[in-house]
């Protein structure tokens, strides 16, 4: 069978390859009652975006790596998946201090999941080979679609062609909107610890995650450092980065403020640095108490914040 040919006439042409994406890349015929109005779906579409946009800067400030390929050079995660990170406050211990002084402590942990995110770094296919998505200039997203530039660029578009186009691209973007949520879902999950912390304390300072790249230099040598009381970490508590455990490490001390010490552990794969889960201890209150007042209270029931606030009332009547 005889290929068809193009025509020659421009015009002709120009028609013929608009029909050729209708029927093979934007082909609705199995989509009942899609709305292909374009002003009501760039209306839609523009809602969606601002959405996006949110929760997506959200979620980029607790990401601990988001380029594929560098985390891939880390040994970390799988192909289209990226970490992120959360500080969670378990327990709230009460130290005795000296000087009839006692106060409160917690002890943050940076605790990280991998999600899904290779919907963030590709169009599905219905959309491919009509528009070159743009992605993000600047590090550490580059990786990723800057979907309001490439919905500004696919308006340029025939409306024969936009009015499919952008049926898809909602579709696409609605994906993009449960991927983001679900991790904005499991980054805003200890909010609820820490309200609960800053109406019975006060103000609590701003925690941050710590991201592979924040290191500590001394002695042409890179490492992550932690602020640890001595015992914090067991020896078959897992190193975040080579994955084995700390008796494997070789293990130097030095003697820190109030009994701490700094920890400094060298992965024995040649690794330069030590990604410790630990956040520094923040002291929540200090009060003024006679006698000697040692425990610890969970964060994660009621009966067990009831007596904090119990506790904690007793200490500064």
């Amino acid at each position: 069978m005889k290929p068809t040919e193009d025509p020659d006439d421009p015009q002709q042409y120009i028609a013929h390859v608009r029909r050729s994406l209708l029927e093979t890349k934007l082909d609705l015929s199995n989509k009942q009652h899609i709305q292909t109005d374009i002003h009501q779906n760039v209306q839609e579409i523009r809602a969606i975006l601002k959405t996006n946009a949110e929760i997506f800067h959200r979620c980029m400030s607790s990401a601990i790596i988001s380029r594929d390929d560098k985390r891939r050079s880390a040994g970390l995660g799988r192909r289209g998946t990226t970490t992120y990170a959360r500080i969670e406050i378990d327990e709230v211990h009460s130290q005795y201090h000296g000087n009839d002084k006692t106060v409160f402590v917690v002890y943050p942990t940076q605790s990280e999941k991998s999600f899904p995110t290779g919907v963030l770094s590709n169009i599905p296919s219905e959309l491919e080979g009509i528009l070159k998505p743009t992605t993000y200039r600047e590090e550490p997203h580059s990786s990723y679609i800057d979907h309001e530039a490439y919905f500004h660029n696919c308006l340029v578009l025939h409306d024969d062609i936009l009015a499919p186009f952008l049926v898809h691209l909602k579709e696409y973007l609605i994906s993009v909107q449960i991927c983001l949520g679900k991790i904005d879902e499991w980054i805003m999950e200890p909010n609820e610890t820490l309200h609960f912390l800053e109406t019975t304390f006060g103000n609590v300072p701003r925690l941050h995650v710590k991201k592979l790249g924040e290191q500590h230099r001394s002695k042409n040598t890179t490492m992550f450092l932690c602020h640890c009381p001595v015992g914090r970490h067991k020896d078959e508590d897992m190193c975040l980065k080579c994955k084995h455990t700390f008796r494997k490490h070789n293990i130097r001390m030095s003697p820190e403020f109030d009994g701490d010490v700094t920890c400094s552990y060298m992965c024995p794969h040649r690794q330069d640095y030590f990604h410790c889960n630990e956040v520094a201890a923040v002291v929540l209150k200090e009060c003024s108490s006679c006698g000697r007042h040692e425990t610890k209270f969970s964060l994660l029931n009621e009966i067990e914040r009831s007596k904090l606030k119990k506790f904690l009332d007793y200490i500064t009547s």
